[in-house]
């Protein structure tokens, strides 16, 4: 089927590159984003709130940049409905970073917040459908193709949703997320 193993696609090995950027990259956004959302990291440890925050910026760009390389350079490995979302995603993660940059060099810390929500949800979406699949691979016992093709985009779509209802819900103490305004926009 044209792989190495179970993880790598041949077509990855003559420039190996924008795979290891992502991988090396993704793992750093993933294992350093969920900390941003803790107020009491941000409160207890704000300098390292904002370092943390200027690597998970930057691996985020680099995650999207290589994700859309990828798309570009190397043949469709899922069909092309996977590969435009995975541009798609890319592209809405670097939009996102840089909203949320913008907001918070302005002073807009709830803007900044909920751009930073919205760029976590675009990175996972990838993940969320692993949440469906594997109760689906037990009922089907495979997984048919428009599932795979549709899943990125899928993933997003749904965690999307669930951030706007986040944001737009009723402030309670715990969560800190205010209700929609022009702020949170």
């Amino acid at each position: 089927d044209g792989t190495i193993n179970d993880f790598v696609r041949a077509h990855y090995v003559p420039i190996p590159a924008p795979i290891v950027l992502h991988i090396v990259f993704g793992t750093l956004f993933s294992a350093l984003a969920p900390f941003q959302f803790s107020q009491g990291i941000r409160n207890r440890w704000p300098t390292w709130h904002r370092w943390s925050g200027r690597t998970v910026f930057v691996s985020g760009i680099i995650l999207g940049l290589s994700a859309m390389w990828m798309v570009l350079y190397f043949p469709p490995s899922g069909g092309v409905i996977m590969s435009f979302g995975l541009f798609i995603s890319g592209a809405a993660v670097i939009a996102s970073l840089l909203l949320a940059l913008r907001a918070i060099l302005s002073g807009r810390v709830p803007v900044h917040r909920a751009w930073m929500m919205r760029t976590v949800a675009i990175m996972f979406g990838a993940l969320t459908p692993i949440l469906f699949q594997i109760p689906l691979f037990f009922i089907l016992e495979e997984f048919p193709d428009f599932i795979s093709e549709w899943e990125r985009l899928f993933g997003m779509a749904l965690n999307l949703l669930f951030v706007e209802w986040l944001l737009r819900r009723r402030p309670t103490q715990k969560s800190g997320l205010m209700t929609k305004t022009k702020e949170t926009v």
